[in-house]
C-alpha cells in the first residue's frame, strides 16, 4: 500500500505523539509499505537555480521541518507562518494547491531523523492550519485531492482529526490512531480554553468515519468502547528502547554533583497531569529520611509556572536538593535513568505510561500511580500509590522505595521482563496485523 501518514503535531510539538508517529512508518516501511508524511512545506521551489543544488536544499528544509515544525517555515516561506500569509495564499487560490516530493536518502544528513524513515512527502502550505482550526471544508478537500492525485490507499491520521474516510476517495481508506481521551476526563487545560469541545468533536468524527482505529492501551480501548460500544479498536501499545547492553555514563551526574544510587529520579514532560507538584511536596515531607536530592527531567509544558511557584516556596534546604535539568541529551538520560535510586512518577493520568516502562528496563525500582493506564503498563513491576492527590501517601511511598530492601529487589525482579512486551518487534506485529485486515479490504 501507499501510506500517507498526518498529524498537526509535526508543526507545533511532536513530544509523545512523535516517538509513535516514527514507530508506525518504520513498521509499515519494515513491511514493505511505501510511507509518505503530509507536511505543510511550501510547494513552490524555494531555489531557483541548478536542479540538484535545488533537490539539496529542499532535502535541508525537509530534515528543519520534521525537527522543528513550523519555525522552518520562515526560511522557506517569506514572512513565515503568519496570517497575512495566509490570506495571501487564500486569495491566490494557491491554498488548494500541493506537490509531491520523493525523499533521496543520500541528501539527509548523517545524523537520523523522521526524514529518513520516508519514501515521500506531500507539500500542502498551510494545511495543518486548516486542519487545527477546524476549517473542516478546506482540509477534507485539499486531504481527499492528494490522496486521488497520488493514488494513496491508505491515511493514518496519528491523532484525531475530523477527515473521514468517504471524502478521501473510493479507494483510500482512513486509519486513526488514538492515544488517551483526556482533554474530557481531566481539567488539563485553561478554563478559556475550547480544547475539550474540539477534542470532543474530532474523537467522535474519527471514530465514526474511520476504517481503522488504533489505540496504545486497552484502557484507552475500554475508554472508547464505553462512549462508543460498536467501536473496534485495535491495541497495539507503544515501543520502550531498551537500556543499551554497555552505556557509557556522561558527566552530568559530576555536573549536578549527584552521586550514584543517591537521587530520585521523575522524567517526563513536566505538566499539569505528571503531578509534579504532589511529588515535590511529598519530598518535603519525606526530606529528613530520605536525605537524596529529587532529579526531575524534562521540558516545560502546561502548568509549569504554578509548579515554580510551589518550589519557590519550600525552604531554602529542601529548595537546594531539588534539581530541574530541563531537557537532556540521550547520554545524560540514560546516565540518570542507570544510576538512579528509584524512578518516581505520581502522575495522574496516562495513555499507557513509557516512562515507568523504560525506568524497568535499567532494572530501577518505580513508584507509581493505580490510574488510568499505568497498571496496565507496569504489572506487578511497580510499587503503587492508590490515590495520587494524598500528598502524605506518596511521601510514605518514596520512603520505602528507597528505604525497603526486599521491597526494591521484588519490584526490579519483576519488573525486568516487562519492557520485553514493548519492543519494537512486537508493536510491528501488532500494526502489521492492523494493516493487513485493512488492506484485504482496501
Amino acid at each position: 500500500m501507499r501510506i500517507l501518514f498526518l498529524t498537526v503535531d509535526v508543526e507545533y510539538s511532536l513530544r509523545g505523539i512523535g516517538a509513535i508517529l516514527k514507530n508506525l512508518i518504520r513498521a509499515a516501511r519494515e513491511d514493505g509499505h511505501e510511507v509518505g508524511l503530509l507536511t505543510g512545506i511550501p510547494y513552490e521551489r524555494a531555489y531557483g537555480g541548478n536542479a540538484e543544488l535545488r533537490d539539496r536544499i529542499e532535502h535541508v528544509h525537509l530534515q528543519h521541518y520534521v525537527i522543528d515544525g513550523k519555525k522552518s517555515f520562515r526560511v522557506m516561506l517569506p514572512g513565515g507562518y503568519r496570517r497575512r500569509n495566509l490570506y495571501k495564499f487564500m486569495l491566490k487560490g494557491k491554498f488548494l494547491k500541493h506537490a509531491y516530493m520523493k525523499v533521496r536518502p543520500e541528501l539527509l544528513s548523517g545524523k537520523r531523523n523522521l526524514a529518513h524513515e520516508l519514501d515521500f512527502i506531500v507539500r500542502a502550505p498551510f494545511i495543518y492550519r486548516f486542519i487545527a482550526k477546524g476549517n473542516d471544508r478546506i482540509s477534507r478537500y485539499v486531504v481527499g485531492r492528494i490522496c486521488r492525485a497520488y493514488s494513496i490507499d491508505l491515511v493514518v491520521a496519528v491523532s484525531p482529526t475530523k477527515l473521514r474516510s468517504k471524502d478521501l476517495g473510493s479507494h483510500t481508506k482512513l486509519a486513526t490512531f488514538i492515544h488517551d481521551i483526556m482533554p474530557v476526563e481531566m481539567l488539563e487545560t485553561p478554563a478559556e480554553s475550547d480544547t475539550p469541545i474540539r477534542f470532543a468533536r474530532e474523537l467522535e468524527t474519527a471514530i465514526r468515519h474511520s476504517d481503522l482505529l488504533m489505540a496504545n492501551s486497552t484502557d484507552t480501548a475500554n475508554k472508547i468502547n464505553a462512549l462508543f460500544p460498536k467501536a473496534q479498536v485495535d491495541v497495539v501499545y507503544g515501543v520502550v528502547s531498551s537500556a543499551p547492553s554497555e552505556i557509557t555514563d556522561s558527566a552530568i551526574l559530576t555536573v549536578k554533583n549527584l552521586q550514584p544510587n543517591n537521587y530520585l529520579l521523575f522524567a517526563a514532560m513536566i505538566e499539569k497531569r505528571k503531578n509534579v507538584e504532589g511529588l515535590i511536596d511529598a519530598y518535603a515531607l519525606a526530606y529528613d529520611e530520605l536525605r537524596m536530592p529529587l532529579v526531575i527531567v524534562g521540558a516545560p509544558g502546561y502548568g509549569f509556572e504554578q509548579l515554580i511557584d510551589k518550589y519557590e516556596a519550600l525552604p531554602q534546604h529542601i529548595q537546594n536538593n531539588v534539581l530541574f535539568t530541563g531537557f537532556v541529551s540521550e547520554e545524560d538520560k540514560f546516565t540518570l535513568f542507570k544510576n538512579a535510586r528509584a524512578f518516581v512518577f505520581p502522575s495522574f493520568y496516562e495513555g499507557i505510561g513509557i516512562p515507568v516502562i523504560e525506568a524497568m528496563s535499567y532494572g530501577i525500582p518505580v513508584l507509581t500511580t493505580r490510574t488510568g493506564a499505568l497498571p496496565e503498563a507496569a504489572g506487578n513491576g511497580a510499587f503503587y500509590i492508590e490515590n495520587p492527590y494524598d500528598v502524605q501517601e506518596i511521601a510514605h511511598g518514596l520512603i520505602r522505595i528507597t528505604k525497603d530492601e526486599n521491597l526494591r529487589k521484588q519490584l526490579v525482579s519483576n519488573g525486568s521482563s516487562i519492557h520485553k512486551d514493548f519492543t519494537f518487534s512486537k508493536f510491528k506485529q501488532r500494526v502489521g496485523k492492523s494493516l493487513q485486515r485493512i488492506d484485504g479490504d482496501t
